[in-house]
């Protein structure tokens, strides 16, 4: 039988999150970009209107951007059974199997509020596919913190508080956190030079 993750491995990659630098090799990097421009065409918009606690335990708050569900480069990248021990070895997390990548499209003007992840994120994996995109807030104190909570939070500071860290968007490396039990956030993008492509993708532990 599989044992669960000792605490300590556990709250040390909670509290600092994860950076694969050299996860993936350059000809995959350059495949990624090229499927996620060949997809914007396909994007929806995407987000949430109001501010809710969900039943799975998951938070959201205002946002606004664009989607795509990954095609079969990110697909494949997600499902890299080297990638999946890498991961499992740094978290200490042996049951964690890929649930669902995409391409988040990011304008002048959009944003996502504080939030977290569904249920199924116990890992989040993002990647920059272009340069300039603003670094996230996240706060790792908040680990856990109820919904209403963090309901009364942004009531009080907005959908972006301040007063907590930030977590760059490495362009072409992977960075992974805790999306299910950390609030994070990604700021308004004010101008051009802050918008781009943003790849994701989750595991989840069984």
């Amino acid at each position: 039988m599989q044992t669960s993750a000792p605490a300590d491995a556990v709250r040390a990659w909670q509290r600092e999150g994860l950076l694969f630098e050299d996860a993936l090799t350059g000809g995959t990097w350059d495949r990624l970009i090229a499927e996620a421009k060949a997809l914007r065409g396909e994007a929806s918009e995407s987000g949430f209107t109001n501010t809710a606690a969900h039943r799975d335990g998951s938070f959201c708050t205002p946002s606004r951007y664009l989607s795509v569900k990954g095609g079969p480069m990110l697909t494949a990248v997600s499902r890299d059974t080297e990638l999946l021990a890498l991961v499992r070895e740094a978290t200490a997390l042996p049951r964690l199997i890929p649930v669902r990548c995409g391409y988040n499209y990011y304008r002048p003007g959009d944003y996502m509020g504080l939030h977290r992840d569904s249920v199924k994120a116990t890992i989040t994996v993002t990647f920059a596919l272009s340069e300039g995109l603003p670094p996230m807030g996240w706060a790792p104190d908040l680990a856990d913190t109820g919904g209403d909570d963090l309901a009364a939070l942004v009531q009080r500071e907005g959908c972006f508080p301040d007063g907590f860290a930030e977590r760059e968007v490495p362009f072409c490396q992977l960075s992974a956190f805790d999306g299910y039990n950390i609030p994070h956030w990604r700021p308004l993008v004010t101008g051009p030079e802050q918008a781009g492509v943003l790849g994701t993708f989750c595991f989840f532990n069984l």
